[in-house]
């Protein structure tokens, strides 16, 4: 193996180990997060039961099957905008690599700004809020739905 290579090699795998540690990181903003909305909704359940003695869950079957499709439907769409996703970043960290094979930093820097205008037609595509494409990625990491 030539220096060029094991150059390329390295950036490559310096590459891989931000985006792992990045992608940790939100996995446990989104535990958290998750775990804290779960205990709020929770207390909204309990608050409702306290208020009213008579409290019960009035929801019929065929609500709850509407509701169930249409948290299925949503769940689909979210899978697919985290897989179109998905297939930009590979995108942006092979032109990246292609672009600038001995130049980590360029190489970095490159690939960032990649992603940044890659995510930003995905939110354009998909109508998104600020914040959301990054819920639906770390959301995507935790029930390990596929890129592909």
């Amino acid at each position: 193996m030539d220096e060029k290579e094991l150059v390329a090699r390295k950036g490559c795998l310096k590459i891989l180990v931000v985006f792992i540690l990045g992608f940790c990181a939100l996995v446990l903003i989104g535990v958290a997060t998750g775990f804290i909305n779960s205990c709020e909704e929770k207390k909204s359940m309990e608050k409702a039961k306290n208020d009213n003695p008579n409290y019960q869950n009035t929801l019929t079957i065929t609500e709850t099957d509407t509701t169930l499709q249409k948290l299925i439907e949503v769940e689909n769409r979210r899978k697919e905008i985290f897989r179109v996703d998905g297939q930009w970043y590979k995108l942006s960290v092979d032109q990246s690599m292609k672009k600038y094979p001995d130049d980590l930093d360029r190489q970095t820097a490159y690939q960032e700004k990649l992603e940044k205008s890659f995510r930003k037609q995905v939110e354009k595509k998909y109508h998104l809020k600020k914040g959301e494409l990054d819920s639906i990625i770390l959301e995507g990491g935790q029930k390990r739905w596929s890129w592909e």
